[in-house]
């Protein structure tokens, strides 16, 4: 636009005064959409985020309950095996298997410090 005398601005320079300042609000309208869309999916992405973290705390809160339980059980289990085949040892009860060992303890010859079973 040309700078005149202000006093002969004439109606077209007030229009095309008016354009310009048209054309500069509509990018700046664009750029705030534009923005406004990256943050739209910014704001998306953060929202999925959230949701796998809350998902991976679950499943981890809740290995931290059922691992320990399930290795309790385990052991039990495993545990309850040995004694099934500790006690069929050799074709002798536990008991019998008890009473050899005790009578082996009372047969060792006696070197300074000795077992007694009562």
């Amino acid at each position: 636009m040309n700078r005149r005398d202000p006093d002969t601005v004439s109606q077209s320079d007030i229009y095309r005064a008016i354009g310009v300042l048209e054309g500069k609000v509509d990018s700046l309208h664009s750029v705030i959409n534009s923005k406004s869309d990256d943050l739209g999916v910014a704001f998306k992405r953060i929202s999925e985020l959230e949701k796998s973290v809350s998902k991976a705390v679950g499943i981890a809160i809740a290995c931290s309950v059922i691992l320990p339980l399930a290795m309790q059980l385990l052991g039990d289990f495993r545990k309850s095996n040995f004694e099934t085949t500790q006690q069929t040892t050799f074709g002798r009860s536990s008991d019998d298997f008890l009473t050899g060992s005790i009578e082996k303890l009372h047969r060792r010859p006696t070197s300074g410090t000795s077992i007694h079973v009562s």
